[in-house]
């Protein structure tokens, strides 16, 4: 009996400990990596610190023991966290003839059966594949080499700075890029395309990468982190500024390289909405990491509607592909 209590004991203290780890990932999210460098980096523990407060409460249920009430309602305070991972209901919509399909999905140069010829080959003729049985009207892709041709069954147009590349089966009318003053190869580009009546302008960013390699220690991946982390807010504001003299309805697609509990997130997400949170259902997890990532988005101002938002998963990329409709009011 003795041994119980003890053992009972050490697991509510470590539940209070994750619990009060869990609200400091909360407060972490406003964090500016730019003021307050490493701190903000706390909330990329979202995920594995969400999932040890899921254990404590089945653990709690089972034992029978009302303890179970600490992590959910930390959890449930972090309601508006948990949505941007986690969707239940989803909301669809069936042929519409007034939808646009939009793909958002980062390629990875077709390098991942490896840098040989004769394997990008291959990983291209999926790409295609896919692209074609998807049917899209707008496809952003990032990371595709600037070299390569794809022929897709649709009449495309096409414009790309630096991998990042937008397709669309839309009669463009305005080509921009804008200066993220990165330090690697990330950019972001802009087009105005023409949908009937309506003129949209399409956004497809591919922020700061972080360039872990294999010989990096851990505080040098701590480092190399951080340092995009600033990078990137930067770049959203220069993203962010750009939006506020668009005339036009506006959506922003692209791999951020954030999570959705960072700053950067809070930043670029502020007046628009969420594809995933509006219309996904599951889990939203886009990177194919040790712990879940989502770090590729699609986001659109509030006069637009988004549908039939899916995660799909291939073999092409260490990312999944992103998709969803939209309809402009």
């Amino acid at each position: 009996m003795t041994k119980k209590i003890t053992f009972n004991k050490i697991i509510i203290y470590l539940n209070i400990f994750f619990s009060f780890f869990l609200l400091l990932i909360y407060i972490s999210v406003e964090i500016n990596p730019i003021e307050y460098g490493y701190l903000s980096l706390i909330s990329l523990l979202y995920s594995p610190i969400l999932l040890i407060n899921i254990i404590f409460i089945i653990y709690w249920i089972i034992v029978k023991k009302s303890y179970f009430l600490l992590s959910t309602i930390i959890i449930l305070m972090g309601y508006s966290h948990l949505k941007k991972q986690i969707q239940f209901f989803g909301k669809d919509i069936n042929n519409s003839k007034n939808s646009i399909k939009i793909i958002s999905f980062n390629i990875r140069n077709f390098v991942n059966n490896g840098w040989k010829e004769n394997n990008r080959e291959q990983v291209k003729k999926k790409l295609i594949k896919i692209l074609n049985n998807e049917n899209a009207d707008i496809i952003c892709l990032q990371e595709f080499p600037d070299t390569v041709n794809i022929k897709l069954n649709k009449n495309i147009e096409l414009y790309q700075n630096l991998g990042t590349t937008i397709l669309t089966n839309r009669k463009i009318i305005n080509k921009r890029k804008l200066n993220l003053k990165s330090n690697t190869l990330n950019s972001c580009i802009s087009i105005d395309l023409i949908n009937e009546k309506d003129t949209i302008r399409i956004y497809n960013m591919h922020l700061e990468s972080i360039h872990i390699n294999k010989k990096d220690n851990f505080l040098k991946k701590i480092k190399k982190i951080n340092e995009a982390n600033i990078i990137r807010i930067n770049q959203i504001n220069t993203i962010k500024n750009d939006i506020k003299k668009c005339q036009h309805p506006v959506i922003i697609c692209g791999d951020m390289n954030s999570s959705p509990y960072s700053l950067a997130y809070e930043k670029i997400s502020k007046n628009l909405n969420d594809a995933f949170i509006e219309s996904g259902y599951g889990l939203g997890n886009t990177f194919k990491y040790i712990i879940p990532l989502r770090i590729d988005y699609i986001f659109h101002q509030k006069k637009i509607n988004s549908y039939n938002f899916n995660t799909i998963n291939t073999n092409i990329s260490d990312h999944k592909m992103i998709t969803c409709e939209i309809i402009i009011n």
